[in-house]
């Protein structure tokens, strides 16, 4: 699902300004149309592409396009229920690496198995994908997946120690440097569970931690508006029971006094004798 973000952002749009003349529920409604028709495989699967992978084909699927969260937003504009049916696959998809890795990899064949790449630069963006279904509508199988996510990452050191690189099948480190990409994704799934310190952890190293690269921003500014509640369900606010990590806050610079005090004073004297 290359392009989901700015498909969603269309759909927010279509929600934000349902009178605007550029009438963006129109253009959602065939942009859906378009993804329905084209990314749609014969499993009922959601391809990588519109003209390969899914089901049949040997590399059939990108866990980290999984979308769920969104797919449910999609029928929630909709009024309803076509997109559950690729939700659903999405999830048996995702349950074999869950029941058979520590991790997700990268490519997965059409059962779910792996394919190629261990849990890379793809398969980073995986929690964060399936912890929004959690956050924006409470998917409680979202929620088993990011905690299995977070402990293999708690488990093994500190927020600052986490590299961009992970065997799949037994979650072990390959590969040392640090990237938002994915100590971020790994804060998104933290959301989901109890670590609270971890949680606040990654929160903290995503918020100082800047490579000032496309990919890294482009998801440190994703995973930071998730972490901190600014990352809403486009609908109808979904039915999140995530809290979120951090509450936007400002701290005036001064404080206006009501009643200022002159830095002098005029006084007038009158005299009541009359002139001689």
């Amino acid at each position: 699902m290359p392009c989901c973000q700015s498909w969603l952002a269309v759909l927010k749009a279509a929600k934000r300004w349902p009178d605007s003349y550029n009438n963006w529920a129109a253009s959602t409604t065939t942009l859906l149309n378009a993804m329905y028709t084209n990314y749609k495989d014969s499993c009922n699967g959601l391809k990588p592409g519109d003209v390969w992978g899914g089901c049949g084909e040997s590399k059939a699927y990108n866990p980290s396009y999984m979308r769920t969260g969104y797919m449910h937003s999609f029928d929630s504009f909709e009024g309803g229920s076509r997109w559950e049916v690729m939700r659903t696959r999405s999830y048996t998809t995702l349950g074999y690496w869950y029941s058979n890795y520590s991790l997700p990899p990268d490519w997965t064949n059409p059962d779910g198995s792996f394919n190629s790449g261990n849990y890379g630069y793809d398969a980073c963006r995986t929690p964060w994908v399936i912890g929004m279904d959690y956050l924006w509508w409470g998917n409680s199988t979202a929620k088993s997946m990011d905690d299995k996510i977070t402990a293999s990452f708690a488990a093994q050191g500190t927020a600052a120690s986490i590299g961009d690189g992970y065997n799949y099948s037994n979650g072990t480190k390959t590969s040392n440097n640090h990237q938002p990409e994915f100590f971020g994704g790994v804060g998104v799934a933290s959301m989901c569970g109890t670590n609270s310190s971890f949680r606040d952890a990654l929160y903290t190293e995503l918020k100082t931690v800047d490579k000032n690269t496309y990919f890294s921003d482009s998801l440190r500014v994703l995973y930071l508006m998730a972490m901190t509640g600014n990352f809403q369900e486009p609908c109808n606010g979904g039915g999140a029971p995530g809290t979120p990590t951090r509450t936007a806050t400002r701290t005036p610079t001064f404080t206006a006094s009501p009643t200022p005090t002159p830095a002098f004073s005029l006084s007038k004297s009158g005299s009541t004798s009359a002139p001689t």
